[in-house]
């Protein structure tokens, strides 16, 4: 059965090209990725620099390379998702996460108004990071998360679950091997080294402790979610490759699969949107950290948002 088109968008620029429509339709045949819940200016610039690796003079020409190339059709989504990240990239939004985040997130015997607080007793600590790329970021929230607990054995005793996605493959493949080369360990000191990591020949391993506190899996954010509550979102540098029409969307997304009083972690780059303001409050702006307003408060903001959002299921959005 072929896949159905993606739905068609209001503006792009490669409009004028009918080879573009034809892009778009093996994009989101192949990969799931709709090209048009990314900015206009970030597509042009992409494939760009794909034309010119292949030596294309048309986007065309270029089809052709995509068409009958599978390992040219990752490279485009490579390029178009970028996948730059280390370990602890941005230090200070960690120990942010660590000082603000992580003491209400498993304080023992706290009122049910307190953040997260609306969770069965034995029900586990969710952190979910979107965008993961090759791993860095979920085994560093494992790390601080493991050392969190170390400082503080009066915590309540909560068993934690990390979930890092990705939309590319590739990247999810190469962050379940979890190793790692020099340069994405330059933010982590040499006694997070001999504590966390395993020296190999041709590099660095994460050890088995912390691998086993991550699942890693494909999903795209816009038609993928994690089915059960979490109490930490972690979304850096993906919203500023979108439209403000699907910020808006994930926003909206991101506060459903919260619970009331979790927390959204976004890029330095990143800031909220005017409506996504209504659904949630800033906790520690300079770092970027938000936490869900309750549902009552949001729920006008809500009736007036675009549709869509998150499903637990693989399926194109309405």
């Amino acid at each position: 059965m072929a896949s159905p088109d993606p739905p068609a968008p209001e503006r792009v620029a490669l409009d004028a090209d009918p080879a573009y429509a034809s892009l778009r339709r093996l994009v989101w045949s192949r990969l799931g990725v709709d090209l048009a819940h990314y900015k206009n200016k970030c597509v042009e610039r992409r494939l760009g620099v794909r034309l010119r690796a292949r030596h294309c003079a048309t986007l065309g020409e270029y089809l052709e390379h995509l068409s009958k190339d599978e390992a040219e059709i990752q490279r485009f989504l490579s390029a178009l998702t970028i996948n730059v990240t280390e370990f602890f990239r941005n230090p200070a939004a960690f120990e942010r996460i660590r000082e603000v985040c992580f003491p209400p997130m498993f304080a023992p015997g706290a009122p049910d108004s307190a953040p997260c607080e609306t969770r069965r007793r034995r029900e586990p600590v969710r952190i979910w990071s979107v965008g993961c790329a090759s791993g860095e970021e979920p085994y560093s929230l494992a790390i601080i998360l493991k050392e969190w607990e170390g400082d503080h054995p009066q915590a309540r005793r909560q068993r934690a679950e990390i979930l890092g996605t990705d939309i590319d493959t590739a990247m999810i493949v190469l962050a379940r091997e979890g190793r790692y080369d020099e340069a994405r360990l330059r933010e982590v000191s040499s006694e997070r080294r001999e504590r966390w990591f395993r020296k190999e020949e041709d590099g660095w391993r994460m050890t088995p402790e912390i691998r086993a506190m991550v699942r890693l899996e494909r999903a795209d954010a816009f038609r993928q979610a994690p089915d059960k509550p979490q109490d930490l979102i972690i979304c850096r540098n993906v919203l500023i490759y979108f439209t403000r029409e699907q910020q808006q969307i994930l926003f909206e997304s991101f506060h459903r699969v919260l619970r009331p009083g979790g927390y959204l972690v976004l890029g330095k780059a990143e800031i909220l949107i005017p409506a996504a303001r209504k659904i949630f409050e800033a906790i520690c702006p300079r770092e970027r950290i938000y936490a869900a307003r309750p549902i009552q408060e949001a729920q006008a903001s809500r009736q007036e948002s675009p549709a869509g959002g998150f499903t637990s299921k693989d399926e194109r959005p309405a």
